[in-house]
């Protein structure tokens, strides 16, 4: 009995850092996919908000979000520059969500 929670843990521990991965690969995947896109078609600046499932990670999905940039040095709006807020969820649950936040330039 003991061995077998100690086994479904450890599997639902590795599972977890297996979606973690993946989301993270999925995220580099995508910013690297608005980067070409961009470079490739100047039309397609700024980026526009979108939901997107990767075929080959089907249960993860992600989110973009695009806002504004703000300088910190005086508050003033960059118009070159965009706030990218993009989540992937791979569940239900609170720790089932990888967010991470990024600013592209029309440039990068």
């Amino acid at each position: 009995m003991v061995f077998m929670r100690m086994q479904t843990r450890s599997s639902s521990i590795s599972r977890a850092n297996a979606n973690m991965q993946r989301a993270a690969q999925l995220i580099g995947k995508h910013v690297e996919s608005m980067r070409v896109s961009v470079a490739r078609d100047p039309t397609a600046w700024p980026p526009r908000d979108t939901m997107f499932t990767d075929p080959d990670f089907a249960d993860l999905k992600l989110k973009r979000v695009v806002a504004g940039a703000i300088s910190p040095k005086d508050g003033a709006v960059l118009a070159t520059v965009r706030r990218i807020d993009l989540t992937v969820s791979w569940g239900i649950h609170r720790l089932d969500t990888m967010k991470v936040t990024t600013y592209v330039s029309r440039t990068f």
